[in-house]
């Protein structure tokens, strides 16, 4: 995964919709300089942070991550996998997400 470019395309959602690093960080309850770290591509985010970013910024999690915009009909496969998992679970794969992204290529 390009971290890079998926800074760059949460930056770019993130104006469309009209908000600053500083509101979308009060809405993923995170900190602006987090956002800002994820913007420039220096940080990885975590699955319940995707998650959130995706519906804040009205948009697919397979967009923010491949840059593949996913239409009406398109499946978030993503979300569909851990919709109906309990939170502890959900933690446990976002710890397992967070540690395996930066050792995936980018293809």
């Amino acid at each position: 995964m390009d971290l890079v470019s998926i800074g760059k395309r949460i930056k770019a959602e993130r104006q469309k919709n009209g908000l600053t690093q500083e509101a979308l960080a009060e809405r993923l309850d995170v900190s602006a300089h987090y956002v800002y770290e994820l913007e420039r591509g220096m940080k990885a985010m975590s699955v319940p942070i995707l998650l959130r970013m995706s519906e804040v910024l009205h948009t697919s999690t397979d967009y923010l991550l491949l840059g593949e915009a996913s239409g009406p009909q398109a499946v978030d496969r993503l979300a569909t996998l851990t919709r109906n998992i309990s939170p502890r679970m959900r933690d446990l794969l976002a710890d397992i997400f967070t540690l395996m992204l930066p050792m995936l290529k980018n293809d």
